[in-house]
């Protein structure tokens, strides 16, 4: 099995590729890996959560996960299948700031 490693540049997670080939186009038109596997730990950076967080999740059936002897394998496809199915946060006041806003404070905010 290939191993996902960390990437010191940016933080992002990759497939060491045994070979010098370059790994098979997906559906989606990139040459990323068929699977994307991690370990808990790695999985705990990608997702930003904890490891209580990224079992429970495991545990639910939210995200799939692979056991090889004592390895846990997390399926980084399903972490993004899970949290594209999440609900949109909207915000109960239509005064909030948004994305892209331009920093500032909506008046009732701004006088405290």
């Amino acid at each position: 099995m290939t191993d996902v490693v960390q990437n010191d540049n940016k933080g992002e997670l990759t497939m060491k590729n045994p070979t010098s080939k370059p790994f098979p186009p997906r559906a989606d038109g990139t040459s990323a890996p068929a699977f994307r596997y991690a370990r808990v730990q790695q999985a705990m950076t990608y997702t930003g959560v904890g490891k209580t967080k990224v079992y429970q999740l495991m545990n639910d059936g939210k995200i799939a996960a692979f056991k090889d002897g004592r390895r846990t394998w997390v399926c980084l496809d399903s972490v993004d299948a899970y949290y594209a199915s999440l609900p949109k946060f909207t915000p109960k006041s239509s005064d909030m700031l948004t994305c892209g806003n331009t920093g500032t404070l909506p008046s009732s905010a701004a006088s405290n």
